[in-house]
Formats: structure tokens, C-alpha cells, sequence
């Protein structure tokens, strides 16, 4: 399951929490024949990326689109769609200007097909030094050879949080930065590779190749018989985390089948000590070892070695290629080769396509291949029949000229039934929605959002409202649906969530309301809501920005009102408990979300005034109402009522009837002014309505 940390990426051990709880059913129930999902449909267009290069590596820019053949399960296909990146390795400046060519275009092609990649550290076997360097690798990929397109995510896996998605694919490069630079060494597990070769130095009755430790050749005082228990427990311990690491990284590698694309994965690794994974190799070179091997650990370690082999496969066909940099300190030369990692990141990487690079103290050098290799690239198009089974499609595509090399996607799994969905592939599904304003994964549903916001006692509460029509309830929902509400900061780093489960098949008669109530320190923020149906995975969202600061020392601050209807008509929950003295009476007054009715005859404003460091202030509300119209706006004059005034501390909140007798269908701005009577100060703010 993943986990996170703080910042936008703490939201992902919210989210992690939140995934555990929407699991542990089984979602086993068919989506009603009634229901059309807007996703089905009987062609769809296929995008792949391909990389072309020649025999020594060289990127090949100049191909067309009539150079390529692609086949999909054996069947040629007609590439429709081409257009080719081109990046420029002269300039070694940040988002230097990528070079396209067109010749049939595709349409938001940088926005459908950029490239993905994520920067993984593994804490597990990387060493302190080891992590600084990769750090500084990573680092300066972004700042040197990143494009605006590219869409970046960091990951981490520890023996302590295991597998950690920091933050999910972004073109706000900044973010990862500032993620890669706080990670720290206190997840590191140790040096793995150092413990594993002293561990076959003491079975061999070699001295240690340095000079940490005394040998036990002639061992007159038996010291080597516990230290090498010791060992052997600590060496099985490593053996679980290993198990442990490819068991999440196979669950990753299939959540990432539906993530569209190729995806790229930069692997800061010390990798797994070869003699960990197959262990039963080493010990036919030297059958004494055998008095000391601990033989329950034989089949598990053979089972080890056939998983890692399909955790490299799965990644290979989930379109990930893995480019190692080995985070091993070169320095360090004590045991047996084969102890270190350097031939599981070699496999790791030649199965899934990528490229291993040694020392990652030669970073520069290493990171400018990795970019000539990935940044110039095609992206072709062709359309297939979609459907909804699952089931995985080969693909090979040819060049006709000679001499050239073919990097592609080596197949795609058609979209499967979300019911069918593993913990993970949901997970990221969720991510996907919450965070992401284009999802990648689904065209989402959009509703509009309101907010009420005030000040109590030097923070800001905060009302959220979503409102779901009747009309659209069953598209949206079924009997088990989830609604997430998600505060966002200025930085995109995730503040407070909300969520709970629901059955919306019990509201297909009424229109329906989500209410969200949080109580916050001022700021600029963000308000997301998602709401889910966690049998069919359709989704829907509903997003809101608005700053809201606070008020200067002897200054009156008018925010925004919050316009309601008296008419009952929907249903309501509520997210959380609303405060005992919240202004608003919920269960009888509803925002007007969309468009006032024509019949309507008045509507309802709640307005927040804040008054700092003024005694007892005397506030006066006036209103002007401007109807659109093409040539010239027309100000109208507003009857309004103020039906009752709640004062606390520093802030007063108006209740005001607002009369619309008269006024015809169209869309019209509503101003408000307040001024403090003894001061003078003054204040205003508008909002809009429609009368349909």
C-alpha cells in the first residue's frame, strides 16, 4: 500500500488510510445495464512513444511517418497520427525550447503524450553517501534537461514505510525539487552489499578485505562462529525486505499498466546483492558452505529469485523503463563481486528495456545519456476497437531503414472493470482524480462548487457546498459511493481531508448536497471535491480557488457572501459536523449553486465582515445590483432586508433578504458595500447569479 509523507505528498498516507477503508469489501457487483459510461466507445486512439536510434546509440530525427509499420496482436496497422520531439543536447540550460514537426498533428498532443518520468530512491540499498549522490543526480536532471511538458513523480522505497509515492506525475518541476531535496537518510536499512560479502568472507574463512574487523582464519577463541549468526539473522532479515520490495514493486507495475504511455524510471540503487537473490549459486561453487547455511531459507530464496524475474517482466510490460544508476560506493572493495548489486540492476534494467550506469559519482555524464536516449522521440497514433476485458495486446513496431535500432512499448492492456481493480491500481485511481486537473485515467464529471468562509478567533472556517442534480445522481453514483473533500495550499500541498461513504441510490428523487466544514489558519487555498463510485470507478469533481487573508489591524474586510434559497429541494450530508453555533440553517436554507429560478421572488445572503482592533464598530450594508447586458450593464436598485446579525469577538455576519420581484431571466452582479460608521473605513465585494 502506499504511503506518504508531509507536504502535498502527506496526502498520500491520508490517501493510503482512506484506500484501506474503501477495500475491505469486495466490490463484486455489476454496473446496471442502464448506466452508459462515458468512456465506452467502439474506437479509440491509440498513442504510443518511439524511440529510434542507431547502432552506437545515436537518437535518428529525421524519419516520417511513412517509415513506420505498427502491429497490434499480429494485425498491421495505419498510423493516422505522427509528430516527433526533438531535444537538443548543445544548450545545457533549464526547459530549453523543444523542436517539433508536424505533419498530421495531434490534437493537445503535449498535454496526451509528454514524457513520464519518475525519480525512485530505494532506502534500502543505498548508503548515506550513496543517497547524497543520487540526489545530486536527480537534481540536476531536472534543472539541466527537463522540458515544461515533462510530467515528473518521485518514489522511495523503505524497509520502514515501504513503497512511498511522493508525488505523482507533474510538469510543476519546483515540487519536485523540493521533495528531492528534503529526502533524508534516516529510512536507510544499511549497506547491504557490505554486510553480504563479510557474511561470505567469514563462510569462506577469508580475511576481510578491509580493515574494519580482525580475521578468523586460525579463530583461536571461537569469535567466529556468533559473529556469523549474527550475520545469518541479519542477512535473512535483508532476504524479507527484498521479498517485501518486489512484492510492492509488482503491485506498482500493474497499477502503472493504465497510466497511458511510456514511463521512464530512474533507479537510484545500490541494487540487490546478487548472492541474496541466488544464493543456491554460490553455494555450488563451494560446498562448504553448506555446514552453514540455514537450509528453510533455500526455497524461499529460489522463490525470490522467480519473482524478482517477474517483477522485471511486469514492468517491462507495464511500458517502464528502468535506468539505473548504481548509488554503490565504488570506493569500497571488500567480498566477492557477485555480492554486490550490480547484476540485478543489469537485469532489472536490459528486461525492461533502460540502461545500467555504474559509479553514480559520474552522474553528469550518466544523466546526459539517459536524456539523449528519451528526449528526442515519435509519438504515432492508430485507432482499435476498445474493449473492456483486460487482456494485454502485443505490440511491434518496424522501421524500413536499415540500420536502425527500435525502442517501443512492447504491448498495452485494454481498460479493465474497476471492480477488478488491485489496492493499488485504485490508489493511484484516486490520486489521479484528486490531484490531477486532466485526469489520466478517466474524462471526469464536473460540478460547481460554493464556499462560505468567516473568521473566528484568528482562523477561518470554511464551508464547502457541492451540489449533485437529481438528473445525475444515477450517472454519478450507486450504493457504494465515496465523497473526498481535499484543501489544497498555494504550494499544492494537501492541508485537510475529508471523506465518507454513501449510498446515492437512496437520493435519485431530490438534487443533493455535500457539505464540507473545516477550520483553518488564513491563506490561499485550494478546495477540491471528488466523488466516486466505487463499484464502476466513474468519477466526478468539483474545484474551487479562493485567497482568503487576513484582516489588516484597523481595517473592516468584507468576504465573500454566500447566496441561498429558501426552497427545499435536495437532500443533504455532511462530511463532518458543522460547529453548534454555525451561522447558516442548513436544513433549510441551500445555496444557489447554478441558476435562480424564474419564479424565485427572493433570495438570501449571508455576508462576513471582519473589524481588527476596532471598538465596538458600527457596520453599514448597502447593495447594488448590475444586470449584463452586450452594449451597457444596467444598475439596478436592491431591496434587501438584514433579518439578523451575529457578532463574535472581531467579526460580525449579516443575514439579508435580497427581494428579485421584478427582475428578468439574465445574469446579474451582485455588490455589496460596508462601511464602519465612526471610522469611516470601507469595504465591498461582488458575487454573480443567473435567473434562468
Amino acid at each position: 500500500m502506499l504511503k506518504s509523507k508531509n507536504s502535498r505528498t502527506a496526502s498520500f498516507w491520508i490517501l493510503g488510510l482512506l484506500l484501506n477503508c474503501l477495500v475491505t469489501s469486495t466490490l463484486a457487483q455489476s454496473i446496471p445495464p442502464q448506466k452508459k459510461l462515458h468512456y465506452e466507445v467502439k474506437v479509440t486512439l491509440k498513442l504510443i512513444q518511439v524511440y529510434v536510434t542507431d547502432k552506437k546509440g545515436n537518437p535518428i530525427i529525421d524519419l516520417k511517418k511513412e517509415n513506420f509499420t505498427i502491429y497490434d496482436n499480429g494485425e498491421k496497422k495505419t498510423v493516422t497520427e505522427f509528430e516527433k520531439h526533438v531535444v537538443s543536447l548543445k544548450d545545457k540550460k533549464p526547459f530549453s525550447k523543444m523542436q517539433r514537426t508536424e505533419e498530421q498533428p495531434i490534437s493537445s498532443i503535449e498535454e496526451k503524450m509528454p514524457r513520464k518520468i519518475f525519480f525512485f530512491f530505494d532506502f534500502l540499498f543505498t548508503s548515506p553517501r550513496g543517497l547524497m549522490k543520487a540526489k545530486q543526480a536527480a537534481l540536476y536532471f531536472i534543472e539541466t534537461y527537463l522540458e515544461p511538458t515533462d510530467k515528473i513523480g518521485v518514489l522511495s522505497y523503505s524497509p520502514i514505510k515501504g513503497l512511498v509515492l511522493h508525488e505523482y506525475l507533474t510538469a510543476e518541476h519546483w515540487k519536485v525539487k523540493d521533495i528531492i531535496q528534503k529526502l533524508g537518510i534516516k529510512q536507510l536499512l544499511g549497506r547491504a552489499e557490505v554486510l553480504e560479502a563479510k557474511y561470505w568472507s567469514l563462510l569462506r574463512g577469508e580475511n576481510p578485505k578491509d580493515a574494519s574487523s580482525s580475521g578468523y582464519i586460525f579463530d583461536p577463541t571461537g569469535e567466529k562462529a556468533p559473529q556469523l549468526k549474527l550475520l545469518a539473522h541479519q542477512r535473512e532479515v535483508f532476504t524479507f525486505h527484498i521479498y517485501n520490495f518486489i512484492q510492492k514493486m509488482i503491485a506498482l507495475a500493474q497499477a502503472f499498466r493504465y497510466i497511458p504511455g511510456h514511463k521512464t524510471i530512474l533507479l537510484f540503487s545500490g541494487g540487490v546483492p546478487y548472492s541474496l537473490v541466488m544464493g543456491k549459486y554460490l553455494r555450488t561453487i563451494d560446498p562448504r558452505l553448506s555446514q552453514y547455511e540455514y537450509e528453510p531459507y533455500e526455497v524461499f530464496r529460489h522463490h525470490i529469485s522467480t519473482k524478482y524475474e517477474e517483477m522485471a517482466k511486469e514492468l517491462s510490460t507495464a511500458n517502464c523503463s528502468i535506468y539505473a544508476l548504481d548509488t554503490s560506493d565504488a570506493s569500497f572493495s571488500v567480498g566477492d563481486f557477485q555480492t554486490k548489486g550490480v547484476f540485478s540492476l543489469q537485469k532489472l534494467t536490459k528486461t525492461t528495456g533502460g540502461k545500467y550506469f555504474g559509479n553514480i559519482n559520474n552522474y553528469k555524464q550518466h544523466v546526459e545519456k539517459i536524456q539523449k536516449i528519451t528526449g528526442s522521440y515519435y509519438v504515432l497514433g492508430y485507432y482499435v476497437s476498445e474493449e473492456w476485458d483486460g487482456k494485454y495486446h502485443k505490440i511491434k513496431v518496424e522501421v524500413d531503414r536499415p540500420g536502425c535500432r527500435v525502442y517501443a512499448q512492447k504491448g498495452y492492456f485494454n481498460p479493465k472493470p474497476f471492480k477488478k481493480y488491485g489496492r493499488l491500481e485504485k490508489m493511484l485511481h484516486l490520486v489521479d482524480l484528486a490531484l490531477n486537473e486532466k485526469s489520466l485515467y478517466q474524462i471526469p464529471m464536473h460540478f460547481p462548487l460554493r464556499a462560505f468562509a468567516y473568521p473566528e478567533q484568528g482562523r477561518l472556517n470554511l464551508a464547502l457546498w457541492v451540489k449533485i442534480p437529481k438528473e445525475k445522481i444515477d450517472f454519478i453514483g450507486g450504493k457504494k459511493t465515496e465523497v473526498v473533500a481535499i484543501i489544497f495550499d498555494q504550494k499544492g500541498n494537501i492541508i485537510e481531508m475529508q471523506r465518507k461513504e454513501i449510498d446515492l441510490t437512496a437520493f435519485v428523487e431530490n438534487n443533493f448536497y455535500f457539505i464540507a466544514y473545516f477550520s483553518l489558519s488564513f491563506g490561499n487555498y485550494k478546495y477540491r471535491v471528488v466523488i466516486r463510485d466505487l463499484e464502476s470507478g466513474r468519477g466526478a469533481v468539483a474545484s474551487l480557488s479562493v485567497p482568503i487573508f487576513k484582516t489588516n489591524p484597523k481595517e473592516i474586510k468584507l468576504f465573500s457572501p454566500l447566496l441561498m434559497t429558501k426552497k427545499r429541494n435536495g437532500s443533504v450530508i455532511y462530511l463532518s459536523s458543522l460547529p453548534v453555533d454555525f451561522f447558516i440553517d442548513s436544513s433549510n436554507y441551500f445555496p444557489i449553486i447554478e441558476k435562480v429560478e424564474r419564479d424565485t421572488e427572493c433570495i438570501f445572503a449571508s455576508l462576513a465582515c471582519s473589524c481588527r482592533d476596532i471598538q465596538d464598530p458600527e457596520i453599514k450594508i448597502m447593495a447594488t445590483l448590475i444586470k449584463s447586458r452586450p452594449v451597457k450593464p444596467i444598475t439596478l436598485s436592491v431591496p434587501m432586508t438584514i433579518i439578523k446579525i451575529d457578532k463574535k469577538n472581531e467579526r460580525q455576519i449579516f443575514f439579508i433578504e435580497i427581494s428579485l420581484a421584478g427582475l428578468e431571466p439574465g445574469k446579474y452582479l451582485l455588490y455589496f458595500f460596508a462601511k464602519e460608521m465612526r471610522t469611516g473605513l470601507k469595504s465591498q465585494v461582488n458575487t454573480s447569479f443567473s435567473i434562468d
